[in-house]
């Protein structure tokens, strides 16, 4: 069921960029399950936006997510959150804290490769 439910949203995410986003191409779902015989011109839209990495980032950036709450599954194996608070397992909730801030960091802080000759 945990997997279910994961790749539902990652794929979620995926289909969100391209069908629902304000930045993005909002295509027609028939649109985005034709991607891989996309013929340039063909079409009102460019096949381009099918190699854009954007929606491919927000699938990852909803399975980290996903998983880093799933992480708090492992806090007890036969009761609920209910009855055994995060809170209370503050090594956890850190370590998900910093995951997190280094995903952000990953995403928004610029590339710059640096080469000595």
């Amino acid at each position: 069921m945990v997997g279910l439910y994961v790749g539902l949203a990652t794929v979620g995410g995926f289909a969100w960029w391209y069908l629902a986003f304000s930045g993005g191409p909002r295509i027609t779902w028939s649109q985005l399950r034709a991607s891989q015989r996309c013929e340039e011109g063909a079409h009102a839209y460019s096949c381009a936006i099918f190699r854009d990495p954007r929606p491919s980032t927000v699938s990852m950036s909803v399975l980290v997510v996903v998983e880093m709450f799933n992480a708090l599954n492992a806090l007890s194996e036969n009761a609920s959150l209910l009855t055994h608070p995060p809170w209370r397992k503050t090594w956890l909730l850190g370590a998900i804290a910093l995951s997190l801030a280094l995903h952000a960091l990953i995403l928004c802080v610029p590339a710059r490769v640096h080469c000595s000759a």
